[in-house]
């Protein structure tokens, strides 16, 4: 081997014949050929850049590399390299070479499209049908136009004031649509019908929400002087929101209402003959007004709260199996509590999403034909002054002689409070209150249901 061969085959970075390291005028035959040989082998190689500071190769294309100690230094640019591959794997954090100019693909279709998808309106790029989002979707469907116009119309509208026929229409037909809706977006639209039934309803006097953990679907709105008639009873129905009438209950207003009566309360004390129930609580009196009237009300026990028995309330109204009895737009309720149970009755308005008014039951029993008397722990206590001591006053009457009047009852007699296909309920002192000797100290509010098959 000649001193001039060693030479090249010594020297780095050798490329070229002309490489200004070796010059090819002192170069003999033998070395000439040889480099001309080395050179040709090095064009037919792919030309790859593999740092030997990199742990691993990239996929895809190679990145613009610095040298740690001279960040401002580029590295030479590469030549992309053609492959057969259709699809190029990218690294997340690849990003597109300045040079490269990729051409227009069309974009894949996806097995289900979004109605309020964000995609182009291009001919190559809109689906010719769209497929209706699953249940279990991440994408949500554009909110359907009749709903939108009726959340319009709910959210601009005082709820006392009366809408003109064509809003009244579009309205139902929104809401006609809320009830075609399907889990989950049903949920989704329900709370924000709520929500804005509740804020128009707020704009006008305070809105206390009732939501009762053992009727998570349904959601109480007890409001201060709600209107009789209005745009908002619509709404209840499909979203499955009952509005209370909050002032009859708490206040005592041209004598009537006020059902609930708490220690303290201003009207404690006006309230005189007090007759409690003692084994359910349950407890009622005469009314003083201004007058010097007195008017009879019911109350809820003294030991709950208004808040709890608009939850009870609402888990009730929920369960049709705790309805006892119909009447027009009236319904006889059995509330139960954690060990506790009564009876209340419910009058409301606009096919029973608005509660008018909902005040306990003294006291409810059935008739099974073994029972020989009714009998009711009574205490009576004058007033709320503490000298005026409960006095136990039972009340005991037979079931033979509530049979006896029974059946001397006409169609439409004042004492049926309810009449089923096979039950007559009746209100004990109404049916008898006319014979001194059985009458009961409660003007009212004592009821019995009796199976027709003992009323021959």
């Amino acid at each position: 081997m000649t001193s001039d061969l060693k030479r090249i085959l010594s020297t780095p970075n050798l490329s070229s014949p002309t490489n200004p390291l070796i010059p090819v005028s002192e170069l003999d035959p033998e070395a000439l050929e040889t480099l001309k040989m080395m050179d040709e082998l090095v064009k037919k190689q792919p030309k790859e850049i593999s740092p030997p500071t990199t742990p691993r190769a990239l996929t895809g294309r190679a990145l613009a590399l610095t040298s740690p100690s001279s960040p401002e230094k580029e590295s030479l640019p590469t030549t992309p390299v053609k492959t057969e591959s259709k699809f190029l794997a990218l690294s997340p954090a690849s990003e597109e070479s300045p040079d490269s100019t990729p051409e227009k693909t069309p974009p894949r279709k996806s097995k289900f499209f979004a109605a309020d998808s964000s995609s182009d309106n291009t001919p190559e790029s809109t689906p010719e049908k769209k497929i209706a989002v699953s249940p279990g979707s991440a994408l949500m469907p554009q909110t359907p136009t009749d709903l939108k116009i009726a959340k319009g119309i709910i959210g601009t509208n005082d709820p006392k004031f009366n809408l003109m026929p064509k809003d009244r229409q579009r309205l139902e037909k929104g809401l006609k649509c809320l009830n075609e809706l399907k889990s989950p977006q049903h949920s989704q639209q329900v709370a924000a019908v709520r929500t804005l039934v509740t804020q128009a309803l707020g704009r006008n006097s305070p809105v206390l929400e009732v939501r009762s953990p053992l009727a998570p679907r349904n959601l109480m709105l007890a409001i201060e002087n709600c209107a009789d008639e209005s745009w908002i009873t619509p709404t209840l129905k499909p979203s499955g929101t009952l509005l209370l009438d909050r002032t009859h209950h708490t206040r005592f207003i041209n004598g009537s209402g006020k059902h609930i009566c708490p220690i303290g309360d201003p009207l404690d004390n006006r309230i005189l003959k007090r007759r409690i129930n003692l084994d359910t609580g349950i407890w009622c009196g005469m009314i003083t007004t201004a007058n010097q009237e007195e008017k009879f009300s019911s109350f809820i026990p003294r030991t709950m709260t208004e808040e709890k028995y608009y939850a009870l309330l609402q888990k009730t109204l929920a369960n049709e199996n705790f309805c006892i009895a119909r009447a027009e737009n009236k319904g006889l309720y059995t509330v139960h509590g954690e060990g506790f149970h009564f009876c209340i009755e419910v009058y409301s308005r606009e096919e029973g999403t608005m509660i008018r008014s909902a005040f306990p039951i003294f006291h409810h029993e059935s008739y099974n034909g073994k029972q020989k008397t009714l009998k009711i722990e009574i205490g009576h206590k004058w007033s709320i002054e503490e000298k005026d001591p409960v006095v136990r006053l039972p009340y005991e009457i037979s079931y033979k002689v509530i049979l006896d009047h029974a059946k001397a009852l006409k169609e439409g007699a004042e004492a049926i409070q309810y009449e089923t296909d096979s039950t007559l309920i009746v209100d004990v002192n109404l049916l008898v209150g006319s014979n001194p000797n059985y009458s009961c100290p409660i003007p009212r509010g004592v009821l019995v249901s009796i199976p027709k098959r003992f009323i021959p």
